[in-house]
């Protein structure tokens, strides 16, 4: 698993919904190393307010949604190129 193929993944999702569920992206058979680098995945794309995650109480569902600024995977994958 790589964070920028999992930051894809999650966008492409949110193309054809308006709200996803953290649980939602995953199959019943899980690695930790899926969900840790998912979880790695959304923090980077908050980060650049490319999501919005939404956790109404206390272990509750982590809902995520579009943010306001547009995800471009061809210029994410120039940025990290770029970085090396």
């Amino acid at each position: 698993w790589s964070i920028q193929k999992q930051m894809t993944k999650l966008m492409a999702k949110l193309t054809t919904q308006s709200v996803v569920s953290f649980e939602a992206l995953f199959v019943d058979d899980v690695s930790k190393d899926e969900v840790v680098t998912t979880f790695m995945a959304m923090l980077e794309l908050v980060s650049h307010q490319h999501i919005q995650v939404k956790q109404n109480k206390l272990f509750a569902n982590i809902d995520i949604m579009r943010g306001d600024v547009p995800y471009h995977q061809i210029n994410r994958e120039e940025d990290q190129a770029n970085a090396k």
